[in-house]
């Protein structure tokens, strides 16, 4: 029984071990060293922006790394916390922010790099069942075409903040 909960606690900590830091010549997130090591996909430093109570939209941010050794697409998103949820881009043109729904979803190439951020790709909440609290966290499931999916908890906060070790990461 103690090699059974050994075990699960050495693979449980595997698997949750990943956690993004900067570097500090880029100022791009990067995973630990082992990271490549753990062949799937992990996302980290995931936030949602809190808006007014009346407000029924939000968007949501984070930093996903495809190490699983294929290419994948994110095809999707879900969350308990929106009736409706979309991946979306924001672009410049001719000096104008033009949003649009990515309806067939992010292409993520082995060993890329994906920021979701304010001004760039992000997920759209839609019809809030509630409104957001700050500090609360609140569930995102990122669904991709050949990887499973990943549950993130994104924290609710006006506005980024200096991206932390401790945030949550999931893969």
């Amino acid at each position: 029984m103690k090699k059974l909960i050994l075990t699960l606690a050495l693979s449980l900590s595997a698997t949750t071990a990943f956690a993004c830091e900067m570097n500090p010549k880029t100022g791009q997130p990067i995973p630990h060293q082992h990271a490549k090591a753990v062949k799937e996909i992990h996302a980290c430093y995931a936030w949602v922006r809190l808006t007014p109570a009346a407000v029924p939209i939000t968007a949501a941010y984070l930093h996903v790394h495809n190490t699983s050794g294929v290419a994948d697409r994110l095809l999707s998103a879900t969350s308990t916390i929106s009736q409706r949820v979309e991946l979306h881009e924001t672009k410049q043109e001719n000096g104008v922010a033009q949003m649009r729904a990515l309806d067939n979803g992010i292409d993520l190439p082995n060993e890329a790099h994906i920021e979701m951020k304010p001004g760039g790709i992000h997920i759209m909440l839609m019809g809030l069942n509630e409104p957001l609290v700050e500090g609360k966290k609140v569930p995102i499931t990122l669904n991709f075409a050949k990887s499973k999916p990943i549950v993130v908890e994104a924290l609710v906060m006006k506005s980024a903040a200096p991206m932390k070790h401790d945030m949550e990461h999931k893969h």
